[in-house]
């Protein structure tokens, strides 16, 4: 948890976000990743935070599946994936996802989608 100008934490400032409080180095998931799956296997992550291992899954060509029990931090994981992504962009896409809208995250940029995602239970 010692960075401090990732891309994870500008983009958090730059939509005025309180970025996840127990982040780790992305060595600590390429390493087991790579020891115990192959690529197109499945990672599974039950309480994903802002979603290290699934950013890491997808950069060593696994499939991943996350599960956030916050649901604030498991929208702002989203940012992972916006390496490429001005901060205008990013803002947009963070209106989307307050807004509770669905957004496809692309490397080229936010696709919208029609539709609401299903209810969640509380």
């Amino acid at each position: 948890n010692t960075e401090s100008a990732s891309h994870y934490l500008r983009r958090c400032r730059d939509i005025g976000q309180r970025p996840h409080p127990a982040r780790f180095p992305s060595g600590i998931p390429r390493f087991f990743i790579r020891f115990l799956t192959d690529p197109d296997d499945v990672v599974l992550d039950i309480f994903s935070g802002s979603n290290t291992t699934g950013r890491v899954a997808e950069e060593e060509g696994r499939r991943w599946l996350a599960f956030e029990l916050d649901l604030n931090y498991a929208k702002l994981s989203a940012v992972r994936f916006m390496e490429s992504w001005d901060a205008a962009t990013v803002r947009g896409a963070w209106d989307h996802f307050d807004a509770g809208t669905w957004l496809d995250i692309t490397p080229a940029g936010p696709v919208p989608l029609s539709g609401r995602p299903p209810h969640r239970r509380r």
